[in-house]
């Protein structure tokens, strides 16, 4: 999917050094997929707190 997005150049670039990327799609791409990755622990472990 393409996306026009506004970001900050210092955080892209900190996005990129972190990832070791120079791609800046392939960058995003992966600092989004570990943010859903750490959004669903999270949620799994609040669920689990629940249970015990």
């Amino acid at each position: 999917m393409r996306t026009t997005l506004n970001i900050d150049d210092d955080i892209m670039n900190k996005v990129m050094s972190y990832t070791g990327q120079k791609n800046r799609s392939e960058a995003v791409r992966i600092v989004l997929s570990s943010f859903i990755k750490d959004q669903k622990k999270k949620k799994y472990w609040l669920l689990e707190a629940r249970l015990i």
